[in-house]
C-alpha cells in the first residue's frame, strides 16, 4: 500500500494547482519527524487534520472509534511556510539518517510552493493523508 502526504487549503479554488507527490515524505516519516523534533520543529504529521465528516468514514472503515470527533484544524500558510523551509534547511544536513533525502527535499519543495501560493491567497491549510 503506497501512502501519500498532501496539502489541503481552506480554499477549494485558490487558483492554482495543488497537486503533489508525497509519497516520498510519508515513507520517511518516522526519519524525518526525528528530524524535525531534533530541529525544534512540528513533525508533519502535527500538521495534519481532516473534516469531521471525513475522519466519522475513515475510522468506520478501520473498525470504529470511541469518543467524539475532533474538529478539522487549519493552520496560517505564512507559519507553515516557515516551518517548511526550516524543516528543508534540517533535512539537508541530515544526508545520512534519510534513504531519499533528494526525494524529501523534493517533497518539501512541493509544499513550500504550495504554502506560498496560499500565503498570497490568504488560504489556510493542514496536511492530509492518502492511503
Amino acid at each position: 500500500m503506497s501512502v501519500a502526504y498532501f496539502v489541503v487549503l481552506d480554499n477549494d479554488n485558490p487558483g492554482f494547482d495543488t497537486e503533489m507527490d508525497g509519497s516520498v515524505i510519508a515513507g520517511e516519516e518516522e526519519v524525518v519527524s526525528k528530524i524535525a523534533t531534533d530541529a525544534g520543529l512540528a513533525s508533519p504529521l502535527e500538521f495534519f487534520s481532516m473534516a469531521q465528516e471525513e475522519m466519522a468514514e475513515f475510522l468506520e472503515e478501520a473498525g470504529g472509534a470511541d469518543g467524539p470527533l475532533a474538529e478539522e484544524v487549519w493552520f496560517s500558510a505564512a507559519d507553515g511556510l516557515v516551518w517548511v523551509q526550516a524543516l528543508k534547511t534540517a533535512v539537508a544536513g541530515s544526508s545520512e539518517l534519510l534513504s531519499d533525502q533528494e526525494g524529501v527535499l523534493s517533497d518539501l519543495t512541493e509544499i513550500e510552493a504550495i504554502l506560498a501560493k496560499a500565503k498570497d491567497v490568504g488560504a489556510q491549510w493542514h496536511m492530509a493523508v492518502d492511503y
